[in-house]
């Protein structure tokens, strides 16, 4: 048995409410029909932001020269399997997914900017990256725009309207928002009420799909607050690095929420068939990572 499946089963124990075994939900690799309104412009003349290959290596955001193509293919994979989550959600626009981790250093930040280069490659969206991570905006410091105004910003003042923070990329419907000031405490404005009318103006854009770099959920208050704000929840696992009872308590914060996924990073293709029967994922530096339902 996996390291997640005994995690899961623990929690399960626990009376951690809608968990089924993780071999039995993986991904389905087609995305069940989904209505959108028709998506704001993809392309922009005089993007605000440069995102190029020297960018991304410096970032340790470039995989190596050899694995694009696979990568590219299992975020696809990713992205599928998700936006079957999300058309699952009644009564409202889901577009919302945050991706977290349970630890520190398990590959979230890599996840969330890969995951949003491929959803912004469907020509039904376009896709806003959100840096949420308060500690270590590592994309908004790779971008050089940490210390512009974002997120937190108009978290904090109600008068500040989010979407004048967003900045166009030059990347075909890819936008950016900074991670804003970082000398506050964020966690109680992400808790805030304000947070959730910061969220829903974010939403209003036709055709927009949102995904938020969060920080890791054992070490951080704020990655727990703004689980209320998301659709859909990717949590990042380091396999046979991340502790079994660390698993289990992060996804036990999370029993409440509906749609609860897992990203398996650093797992090598033995072990990849020992959860799939295949060894497919994507390669994150020598990592393997692959998505499933919790």
């Amino acid at each position: 048995m996996s390291l997640v499946e005994k995690a899961l089963g623990k929690a399960r124990s626990n009376s951690l409410r809608k968990a089924s075994e993780v071999a039995e939900a993986v991904v389905p690799v087609e995305a069940a029909p989904r209505v959108v309104s028709p998506p704001a412009e993809r392309v922009v003349r005089k993007p605000q932001l440069l995102i190029d290959d020297d960018t991304l290596r410096r970032a340790g955001l470039y995989p190596p020269n050899e694995l694009p193509h696979q990568l590219a293919a299992e975020c696809r994979n990713i992205k599928r399997g998700l936006l079957n989550e999300l058309a699952r959600a009644e009564g409202r626009s889901s577009n919302v997914t945050l991706i977290t981790s349970v630890l520190a250093g398990e590959g979230k930040t890599f996840t969330a900017f890969h995951l949003a280069m491929s959803m912004a490659k469907d020509p039904d969206f376009t896709v806003l990256l959100v840096d949420a991570d308060t500690v270590r905006p590592r994309i908004s410091r790779a971008l050089g725009v940490d210390e512009r105004a974002g997120l937190v910003d108009a978290a904090f003042d109600a008068m500040v309207d989010v979407e004048s923070l967003v900045l166009t990329t030059n990347i075909e419907g890819l936008s950016f928002l900074p991670v804003g000031r970082h000398d506050i405490e964020a966690t109680d404005l992400f808790a805030s009420h304000q947070m959730q009318r910061v969220m829903g103006r974010l939403s209003e854009t036709s055709g927009r799909l949102i995904v938020m770099d969060s920080l890791p959920l054992l070490q951080t208050t704020e990655a727990l607050a703004l689980v209320s704000n998301a659709d859909a929840v990717l949590v990042v696992v380091r396999a046979s690095v991340t502790p079994r009872a660390a698993i289990v308590e992060a996804l036990e914060q999370l029993s409440d929420h509906p749609r609860v996924m897992t990203v398996l990073n650093a797992a090598e293709p033995t072990l990849l068939g020992k959860y799939l029967g295949h060894g497919y994922g994507y390669h994150d530096y020598s990592e393997y990572a692959v998505l499933k339902n919790r």
